[in-house]
């Protein structure tokens, strides 16, 4: 939590804001403290980059004295909270409002923050505080309770156990899912606009002291189970796409867990027939049947060869299928020709293959979509442009 006192050798984070700027959040390990009167500083030394940062000098000496850390462009206030010569501690503030749990973005925006009950608390009821799930306020109830505050039932929330006490004062805080410490992983927004999260928990362990415990996503629903190739192996899947899988072998084998979380949201595309179908048309010359569509007809982009002979419609852009690229010449940037929020259908007749790409996952569904419909749109010539901000109204364009 912001603010709290850590000696040299231990680990603190900085972070200007948790909800909006979780990208410039940091975990630093408390590398020195010099104490004095006129050119005392801190020094600390990044826990995954190796980078070092140090405070202004100054006068550092006497308890709640302050100096200025400033990293990425946001300056923190680093505290001298004991001044004991042989143990001395610091604290950073990070800013005006309370921040807990800091929350540090990853790779492809999603979130990570470890979590735990956090006592001692003296927080006056009715304070916002910031978290790696959004703002909370602390309940202005004054009595002795325990409330859980959030809900499971929708995305974008999650439950935090808020403890209150007989003077209007939250004491403790900790995250309704696990009394034990966690790990939590916030995901970007999806199609509907939600928020979800994963979560791993920790266990007592009677040999070892800590063990990993469950894993599960609180909002969203779990398409897991365990895995039929091996029994000690459970595994997850939401609607995002991210997967989680727990490897519990069994004797004294440690427990791994895995969180496998996707560039973009993914979308799956299913195809069903009966095996015996077929597809007849009416024409002047009387019914006319036409070849059946067999069951396993979808191959991926690694079975199939561009030689001109075999029909393809190729699904995804280039930066997601090789046969795409080909189309497109193997173009140095796959981005190039694409913008977000449209998606182009294009023919190459000399490859006997029509492209149905977009620049984002959700923009191919469009065009797939407006394909899958075509007798309700104007196909002609050899390229169509479509927009795709709203997909219960797409409209396309001839480009060609």
């Amino acid at each position: 939590m912001e603010n709290e006192s850590a000696l040299a050798n231990e680990y603190i984070y900085i972070t200007p804001n948790t909800v909006t700027d979780a990208k410039y959040t940091h975990l630093i390990k408390v590398k020195k403290i010099k104490m004095h009167s006129t050119s005392g500083y801190v020094e600390f030394e990044d826990a995954l980059t190796g980078a070092i940062y140090q405070t202004t000098q100054g006068a550092f000496i006497a308890n709640s004295t302050t100096l200025d850390l400033t990293v990425d462009g946001k300056t923190y206030k680093v505290s001298l909270a004991d001044n004991n010569t042989n143990a001395p501690k610091i604290g950073v503030v990070y800013g005006t409002a309370d921040i807990i749990y800091p929350a540090m973005e990853l790779k492809y925006g999603e979130w990570i923050a470890f979590l735990g009950p956090v006592t001692g608390l003296n927080i006056a009821n009715g304070t916002t505080i910031l978290t790696p799930t959004g703002t909370i306020t602390t309940p202005t109830i004054n009595s002795t309770t325990t409330l859980v505050y959030g809900s499971l039932d929708t995305g974008s929330k999650f439950p935090w156990n808020i403890t209150t006490n007989a003077v209007n004062h939250t004491t403790r805080i900790a995250p309704d899912v696990s009394s034990l410490p966690m790990i939590l992983m916030k995901e970007q927004k999806d199609s509907y606009d939600l928020e979800n999260f994963v979560y791993i928990s920790t266990v007592n362990d009677s040999s070892t002291g800590v063990d990993l415990g469950d894993m599960g996503f609180p909002n969203a629903m779990d398409l897991g189970g365990t895995s039929v190739r091996d029994s000690n192996i459970i595994t997850g899947l939401d609607f995002y796409g991210t997967a989680t899988m727990k490897y519990n072998p069994t004797g004294d084998n440690d427990i791994s867990i895995a969180i496998y979380y996707p560039k973009e949201q993914v979308y799956g595309n299913v195809f069903i027939s009966p095996l015996a179908a077929k597809v007849s048309s009416t024409s002047a010359a009387g019914a006319v049947a036409l070849n059946p569509i067999s069951v396993g007809m979808a191959i991926l982009d690694s079975q199939a060869t561009l030689d001109g002979n075999t029909p393809y419609i190729v699904v995804g852009g280039p930066c997601a299928n090789t046969i795409a690229a080909e189309l497109l010449g193997n173009q140095a940037d796959c981005t190039a020709g694409f913008t977000g929020g449209k998606a182009k259908i294009r023919l190459f007749a000399d490859k006997n293959a029509l492209l149905v790409a977009g620049y984002t996952g959700r923009d191919t569904q469009g065009a797939c979509r407006v394909l899958a419909a075509y007798q309700d749109y104007s196909f002609s010539g050899t390229e169509l442009s479509l927009i795709t901000a709203n997909m219960d109204n797409l409209t396309i364009e001839k480009t060609d």
